[in-house]
């Protein structure tokens, strides 16, 4: 194991440099948050160990120095388990429920119906521009 405060990263550590989804003061943040928004339990130190596999190896602890849970996450994924072997998916962005997801799908039905109806209004408008231009030119 490597500890945090050794040199590990390559570059300047960025994620570009790196490959990885985000640096690892913000994958422990994220750790973090997600066993907290989970649990109800405030975390209040995070550590970080490199396994051999390069995966990381996250630890959180209560304001107590007492382990809360263990997260192995893929830092170029930010796909993970934690010490139940549950999957942690780090970060949670973007749609998280099925009903978020048919919002989101109602919304671009909604849009696309929009759509269809003002060219079919405009291209009727048209119509009948040529229509009264025709009648008044004879």
């Amino acid at each position: 194991m490597i500890p945090i405060s050794a040199n590990v990263t390559v570059g300047d550590g960025s994620p570009e440099q790196t490959g990885n989804i985000a640096t690892d003061e913000e994958i422990l943040s994220w750790a973090a948050a997600d066993y907290m928004t989970k649990n109800s339990k405030t975390v209040s130190v995070k550590t970080l160990n490199v396994s051999d596999e390069g995966k990381y190896e996250i630890t959180l602890y209560d304001e107590n120095d007492e382990v809360l849970d263990k997260y192995v996450i893929n830092p170029k994924t930010g796909v993970g388990v934690n010490s139940a072997n549950e999957v942690i998916n780090l970060p949670q962005t973007g749609m998280n429920t099925a009903v978020e997801m048919l919002i989101v799908i109602i919304s671009m039905l909604m849009i696309g119906i929009g759509l269809i109806v003002v060219m079919y209004s405009r291209k009727k408008h048209d119509e009948e521009s040529v229509l009264k231009n025709n009648l008044y030119s004879d």
